[in-house]
């Protein structure tokens, strides 16, 4: 995705602002953006464009940047009602594109906005929106108090996605704790309510925090640990699957069996006998070793050692 970052040491020039509204059976007009950036704030309904030939769908709630120089146009006909707020300003200061949001840059005086991302806080921007709307469609003396006021506005979208990326981020990092202190933890009979009781967290908050970072519930993420450790034993050792079952820390032969089969299709033995050949005469495993990176490396005949 792009990103623009806009220096706002010196407030950005107003140029337009209107709230457009259709009741169906609407489709863009071409326009190419010269030195200006056009905002787009979907407010109702589904709105279809196309930004130098990619096609953005936005819902309410969305906001669609247009950077200088690019073409938008329709690519669809919203058949039924929609509404959005559009902005055009100039930038007087510096502009910068990025293909990665700019985490190191400072930004007390920057905003950076995101060619497409939805409101965190649609609320909030619909009032501030109508805010702007008022200033800059009122007969001022001074255009200042317009061009303060959309950049009261971009700095404001900037700060919801900021805001966002820096959640995520802090998602990231105690879910990632928390999967480390799990696999230190594997050789327990691990519930979901010891991680939870251990990290102090709201059991419902943490399920629905977990599935959302990891695209797995805690039980499938902590049967696929211990699924990796038995794939990773059965092709490099020569120890028997009821073994195995146990050294991966099952304490059911038969769920064992079940789950691995769930997980890899095919039976453990049936899974040792197709890689054969990348059978490894080392069967120690370091606790900090990525066993997911280890068997791929095995399941193509490579080592793992050159993996590292």
């Amino acid at each position: 995705m792009t990103f623009a970052t806009y220096d706002l040491n010196q407030p950005l020039r107003y140029l337009g602002t209107g709230h457009f509204t259709s009741h169906g059976g609407w489709k863009h007009n071409y326009f190419i953006r010269k030195k200006d950036t056009e905002l787009i704030i979907c407010t109702k309904g589904t709105i279809y464009l196309f930004v130098d030939a990619i096609e953005y769908v936005l819902e309410k709630g969305e906001v669609l940047a247009v950077y200088p120089g690019e073409i938008i146009v329709g690519s669809r006909v919203s058949k039924n009602a929609c509404e959005f707020v559009w902005v055009h300003f100039v930038n007087q200061g510096a502009l910068t594109f990025t293909s990665d949001y700019p985490l190191n840059q400072p930004q007390a005086t920057q905003a950076i906005i995101p060619r497409h991302f939805k409101l965190a806080h649609f609320e909030k921007t619909v009032a501030l929106l109508e805010q702007t709307l008022d200033i800059t469609n009122s007969r001022l003396p001074s255009r200042l108090a317009k061009d303060y006021s959309v950049s009261l506005l971009v700095s404001e979208l900037s700060n919801d996605y900021w805001f966002q990326i820096q959640k995520t981020n802090m998602h990231e990092n105690q879910i990632n704790q928390i999967k480390e202190w799990i696999r230190i933890n594997l050789y327990k009979d691990l519930k979901v309510s010891d991680i939870t009781r251990h990290f102090h967290i709201n059991q419902n908050y943490f399920e629905r925090l977990f599935k959302e970072q990891t695209g797995k519930t805690v039980k499938a993420f902590i049967n696929s640990y211990k699924i990796d450790l038995a794939r990773y034993w059965l092709l490099t050792t020569e120890m028997s699957i009821e073994q195995i079952s146990d050294k991966a820390y099952f304490k059911d032969y038969k769920y064992f069996f079940r789950i691995f089969k769930q997980y890899t299709g095919t039976t453990p033995k049936k899974y040792r006998n197709s890689f054969r050949n990348t059978h490894l005469n080392n069967p120690e495993i370091d606790p900090g070793f990525s066993v997911g990176k280890a068997i791929d490396a095995l399941e193509k005949g490579f080592d793992p050692l050159q993996v590292y």
